[in-house]
């Protein structure tokens, strides 16, 4: 695929787009991106020498990504569920504890879906597929979504994108930005 190579102080950048695709944690998987690498000098001299120090799409699938990936997704299906179900406590499982997003910690984000659990008759979330960025202990999440909301009869229907930010804690990934 597309390649473009810069050497500049000593390192390499190189920046290619690559398919990879097969069964990887026990799922058909294809993975379509590009990927940044940099490849430093090491002791041995000509092109064998040169190593690669980070920026490895490829590595990074192949090391566990897609089963991080997995459980990214079963945050949001718990998030789409506590909606559906109007389950607080679910929906509080799916929460960052350290929540700190455009003024909104974790107590007012709960507070907040409390009252509109109140208030709405029936709340419907459908994700897209996602894209992906994982950086260290932490994924930001894309994707589109159709949210329905019915109250007193009256249905509301909104079709948009969301970013979300989620953080790997020891009870596994959590929302920390973005709702």
């Amino acid at each position: 695929m597309a390649r473009e190579t810069v050497i500049k102080s000593g390192q390499v950048r190189v920046v290619e787009k690559f398919r990879l695709e097969g069964l990887i944690g026990g799922k058909k998987r294809t993975y379509e991106e590009t990927e940044e690498l940099v490849l430093k000098p090491g002791p041995e001299k000509g092109p064998a020498g040169w190593k690669i120090v980070s920026g490895s799409g490829v590595y990074s699938i192949l090391a566990g990504r897609p089963l991080e990936e997995d459980s990214v997704l079963a945050t949001l299906a718990k998030r789409v569920s506590a909606l559906k179900t109007k389950d607080l406590a679910l929906f509080r499982e799916v929460i960052d504890p350290q929540y700190d997003f455009h003024g909104k910690d974790f107590n007012s984000v709960v507070a907040e879906m409390d009252d509109h659990f109140k208030s709405y008759e029936s709340i419907e979330l459908i994700l897209d597929k996602p894209y992906f960025r994982f950086y260290p202990g932490r994924v930001e999440v894309g994707e589109g979504y159709r949210l329905r909301a019915v109250r007193a009869g009256e249905t509301k229907e909104f079709n948009d994108r969301e970013k979300l930010e989620l953080r790997k804690t020891e009870n596994g990934w959590k929302i920390s930005k973005g709702l």
